[in-house]
């Protein structure tokens, strides 16, 4: 049998576990699959629930029989992507918006009480935080009067474009650290679009059809357990010095359209039966 290695087309199912989900269907409205990129092995957990009848017969109660009354299933996923749809999960989130940021120079937009010294954050006319600049363009001092413009290395310094961000320098033409002041700010963002707005907390378990795939250190073999669950974030740690880390809890439910698979199924996928 060919090695799956050997194969482009199973690249993208490297040795160890892949997780594919996709969320169920909401009336009209599809959703894609999402691929959760590099993830932590997966470990799943199963847990009976068991009623014990116990006989005190000698004093001593002992275990006589036991019955399963309850049976679940659930993977902890740790994965390690950027990619939205992940974050929509880690977020518990409704799916993103969409964000439409126009590449259009914004002129002499209001920022009033600012203190110098302080960090400053560049907002529209309606007041609205801007991200993503293409340049902070002018910077005017607006005293009530004829407005002052001022030198950007010298009055004032930015900080930083993809955070919008800028700082008027204590001492020179805006005044003495702490001073209050309205500013007049033209800048030009990037064009940001597609969707980019999620909003936390909006989907507490999101019910999912999932793919998970182990595969062997050789690539001889693949196993892909499919079924379907609700999917609930556990912690999202944004690391800067290393990988940025989602956990979450896959919960595997029954599937009452196929009462022979409990919990889904489990099959193999590639690589010869030995003992067939």
């Amino acid at each position: 049998m060919p090695s799956a290695q050997s194969n482009p087309y199973h690249r993208s199912l490297r040795a160890g576990s892949r997780l594919h989900v996709r969320r169920q269907a909401e009336g009209t409205t599809f959703f894609p699959m999402i691929d959760f990129g590099h993830i932590d092995p997966i470990q799943p957990n199963f847990n009976p629930e068991t009623l014990d009848r116990v006989d005190g017969w000698g004093g001593v109660g002992q275990v006589v029989d036991q019955e399963v009354t309850q049976m679940s299933a659930n993977m902890e996923i740790t994965c390690y992507s950027f990619n939205p749809e992940v974050f929509e999960l880690a977020f518990a989130a409704d799916p993103a918006a969409t964000m439409n940021q126009a590449a259009t120079q914004i002129t002499d937009a209001d920022h009033n009480n600012v203190l110098v010294g302080n960090l400053v954050k560049v907002v529209d006319a309606s007041g609205n935080p801007i991200y993503n600049l293409a340049s902070i363009d002018s910077i005017t001092l607006d005293p009530g009067g004829a407005d002052t413009s001022l030198t950007l290395g010298t009055d004032y310094t930015v900080e930083d474009l993809v955070l919008g961000t800028f700082r008027l320098t204590p001492g020179a033409a805006a005044g003495a650290k702490g001073t209050e002041v309205n500013l007049h700010v033209t800048f030009t963002p990037n064009a940001l679009s597609g969707g980019r707005v999620i909003s936390p907390m909006t989907k507490p378990l999101v019910d999912v059809d999932f793919w998970a795939y182990w595969a062997a250190n050789d690539f001889s073999h693949y196993y892909v357990w499919e079924g379907c669950g609700t999917l609930r974030t556990n912690t999202f740690n944004a690391a800067f010095t290393d990988w940025t880390q989602v956990q979450v809890t896959l919960q595997v439910l029954a599937d009452l359209s196929q009462p022979n698979q409990p919990a889904g199924k489990l099959t193999k996928i590639f690589g010869d039966l030995e003992n067939a």
